[in-house]
């Protein structure tokens, strides 16, 4: 029945709800019941009346669950009349999805502002809206301050409360679902919006809560003690309610792991609660282990003889509040000595199989070369960590991409995110990497983050920019780098820019024309490395020389936009350049190939959603290092640490304060620092290794073996030589915007308009650049010993990459 509350109602009222109570402070925080129930809005006529009005002008606070795809103006809840212009509140979204807070006393507004999210993306979303004790209005989105306004305070008058509707014009209906309305005569506090958005009942000066738990009937009961129970005009009941409340909050996690050896090729699952994790589909692509049905384990040992391997994954729903053990941590170790030794706080992942076998080994009896590998995992309480692996896959490819995929998580959005170990290492032939999916305990991360300014972009920035050591070793040379970074503006000094052309097509002939770069010195051969400008910032090689303190890493902020099974979640990418003006080729049979003037060297270190101290704030979560035409993507937290003995902002929550951090590094270099490995820390810069000559980057030192060829494998060397601590010199770009931050300019080099002959003369830094360095030169049954110089960071395929590369 839709009419107005009229004599009858009243007087039905009276005599089967309970008197109003006066509005008392009550405990803190309450266990909330389950929610079952929310009530679905049509958008034409539907409507909730209440006697819940507050009045004066002293703080209050109002919240409200909602879901909707509607473009309009519509109500949420409102304190008004149909005859009373004074005296009233109102949250509504508008038609872009953006939530509006206002107040009006006295004939005059007090605040009136929007937020900055949008809400209408057909999702459930916490809204909350504050009136503080000085009149500043604040708006809460998802349980985390989205916008504020201060005001003079307007008095409130006492008028009928309003869910769904304005109703002194009968319009800006509601076309969606609405759950969990709550009105408090008090403002509250951060994080008791926080314990609202959570399930968490706060009962503090509350004045009406309606849960709409009762699934039938006309009337929603107030829970708040006060007897401002809601007659429901037109909306209907429905069993959607916000995801992570009630009976809900609990997860789909993986509680055991397994490696089972066997002596066939028939893989039976350790028991009925087990489901594999498995490389295999259709269309080639990697295939996470679903919660939900049941896949077939493959085995990990494919292609390189041993016995067989597989990998089973028990799933159980876990209460968020449960003490049961979850999956929180995947490493893959080396055994060299028949034992699998796993890091401290990991354990072997237990199993058997019809063969003997190390516990927990993946590799087994394979053919030499391999690295024998080995499983260790990490089980944590439910209780005690914010974080749980969901999803586990395997990326099986001829090309060395570490989990190009995305899977959905049960509780927020996260990418795959591999363990750094390719477990054919050392085999040949396809690499197979084992990936995981993160997920996250109660609220969902949201599926965009905020816009910071372009202050607290460069910091950023700042704040992740690597420390790169230049090696110390390679076999064939004297100790040390010979081929120094530097500044584009430095080499430019000895490089012109031409006017050249390469062939794109043999048949038929065609020839394609852009602006390169080449040396002012012409090269004595394709080997040729002893022109000055090829050292670099080495300080000592030229008349003009620089050192690594002049050298500037190029630094672009990029927002990059991941579909995860039809969800747009955005991330930030920083994405560092280094330029070095020669690379150093690698000897095969005594000739020495690949060398080419020009080095464009890249890390990108990948921001998202992190939650922590009730708040939600970008912080790293991979960081992708490249080497040649390959690279591996790296859990940020097993990355080594260092901060500089500066004054550097540490990136918080609230914004960055300024710490001096210091201690004697643990390198024998002369070097002071803070160094660490973990999650925990609040260090910032990662410490990567720049491989001699080359410069494609590694993680660790030593010696790295990146392919293999008829004629031998190709080796990269690393380690602790001279350290650059790129965050020192920073330039720094928005990359969406095409602008520079703080005193830099946006870069001639980043145009594409390279092809464009009347765009600049011979001066390098007149126009943009197709190819940074000279052409091609010194065949040798088709392989160049000088390559053609590389494209520039604007031909890249980092840029908007959904796979972070």
């Amino acid at each position: 029945m839709k009419a107005r509350i009229g004599l009858y109602m009243i007087l039905v009222c009276a005599l089967l709800l309970p008197g109003r109570a006066p509005i008392k402070a009550q405990s803190e925080q309450q266990t909330a019941p389950e929610n079952r129930y929310s009530l679905h809005f049509d958008g034409h006529d539907d409507y909730a009346e209440a006697d819940a009005a507050l009045t004066g002008q002293g703080p209050f606070s109002v919240a409200a669950w909602v879901k909707t795809t509607a473009a309009r103006d519509q109500v949420i809840i409102q304190q008004r009349s149909p005859s009373v212009f004074n005296g009233e509140y109102q949250l509504r979204l508008l038609p872009d999805g953006k939530v509006l807070w206002w107040t009006f006393g006295e004939s005059q507004l007090g605040f009136e502002f929007e937020s900055n999210r949008m809400v209408n993306d057909g999702n459930w979303h916490h809204v909350a809206a504050v009136r503080e004790f000085d009149g500043t209005g604040r708006i809460y989105i998802d349980g985390v301050l989205d916008n504020s306004q201060s005001s003079p305070s307007r008095t409130l008058v006492s008028t009928h409360v309003y869910v769904g509707a304005d109703m002194r014009d009968r319009q800006h209906y509601f076309e969606g679902s609405i759950d969990e309305v709550g009105v408090w005569a008090t403002a509250l506090e951060p994080e008791e919006v926080r314990a609202v958005a959570a399930g968490t009942a706060v009962t503090r000066d509350l004045a009406a809560f309606w849960r709409f738990q009762l699934g039938t009937g006309e009337w929603a009961l107030d829970e708040s003690g006060n007897s401002n129970h809601a007659a429901l005009l037109g909306p209907l009941w429905h069993t959607d309610v916000p995801y992570g409340v009630g009976e809900q909050d609990s997860y789909l996690a993986i509680t055991d792991v397994m490696v089972w050896n066997s002596g066939d090729d028939v893989a039976w699952p350790p028991g009925p609660a087990y489901t594999g994790v498995t490389w295999e589909r259709p269309n080639g692509q990697g295939v996470c282990s679903a919660p939900e049905k049941w896949v077939q384990a493959s085995d990990v040992n494919v292609d390189i003889g041993g016995t067989y391997a597989y990998i089973w994954v028990k799933y159980e729903l876990v209460p968020r509040t449960a003490s049961i053990p979850v999956l929180t941590g995947i490493a893959v170790s080396e055994w060299p000595n028949w034992n699998v030794s796993c890091p401290s706080g990991y354990v072997n992942a237990g199993g058997g199989g019809g063969v003997a076998a190390p516990t927990g080994s993946l590799t087994t009896r394979t053919k030499s070369g391999c690295k024998r590998s080995g499983l260790c995992v990490r089980y944590t309480p439910m209780n005690q960590t914010e974080t749980f692996i969901s999803n586990l896959s395997i990326s099986y490819t001829d090309l060395e991409q570490a989990c190009p995929g995305l899977c959905a998580s049960n509780a927020g959005f996260w990418t795959m995110q591999p363990d750094g170990y390719d477990i054919h290492k050392g085999c040949g032939g396809k690499y197979m990497y084992l990936c995981y999916n993160e997920a996250r305990h109660w609220p969902p991360m949201p599926t965009s983050p905020g816009e910071p300014d372009d202050t607290a972009k460069r910091r950023l920035l700042q704040a992740y920019a690597p420390r790169v050591w230049l090696a110390d070793y390679e076999p064939d040379w004297p100790p040390g780098e010979h081929f120094y970074p530097s500044s584009v503006e430095w080499s430019f000094e000895h490089l012109d820019r031409v006017w050249q052309s390469e062939w794109i097509s043999l048949f038929p002939p065609e020839l394609s024309w852009a602006w390169w770069l080449r040396t002012k010195q012409a090269l004595d051969s394709p080997s040729d490395h002893h022109l000055p400008v090829f050292h670099g910032c080495d300080g000592k090689s030229t008349p003009n020389p620089c050192t690594l303190d002049e050298t500037p890493v190029y630094a672009f902020w990029d927002k990059v936009e991941i579909d995860v099974e039809g969800v747009g979640v955005t991330v930030v990418d920083l994405v560092y350049f280094m330029w070095y003006p020669y690379n150093r080729g690698k000897s095969v049979l005594g000739t020495t190939y690949g060398h080419h003037v020009g080095d464009w060297e890249h890390a990108t270190v990948r921001l998202t959603q992190h939650w922590a101290n009730g708040v939600w704030s970008l912080k790293p979560s991979q960081m992708h290092l490249p080497y040649h035409e390959s690279g591996v993507t790296h859990q940020w937290q097993a990355l080594e640490k260092v901060v500089w003995q500066v004054w550097l902002p540490i990136i918080i929550t609230d914004g960055p304060v300024q710490s001096p951090l210091s201690v004697p590094d643990h390198h024998e270099s002369g070097l002071h620092a803070v160094h660490t490995v973990g999650s925990d820390s609040p260090l910032t810069h990662a410490v990567v290794f720049a491989a001699w000559g080359s410069h494609g980057l590694w993680s660790t030192p030593g010696q790295h073996w990146y392919k293999k060829t008829p004629v031998g494998t190709l080796y990269d060397y690393t380690g602790y030589g001279t350290a650059w601590d790129t965050w020192k010199l920073v330039e720094a770009y928005d990359f969406d915007r095409k602008v520079g931050l703080g005193s830099s300019a946006w870069p001639v080099w980043m145009s594409k308009n390279y092809r464009d002959q009347s765009v600049g003369d011979a001066n390098p830094s007149s126009g943009p650049i197709y190819r940074w360095g000279n052409q091609k030169w010194g065949s040798v049954f088709g392989q160049y010993r000088l390559a053609d110089g590389p494209t520039g960071p604007v031909d890249k395929s980092v840029w908007d990459n959904p796979i972070l590369r």
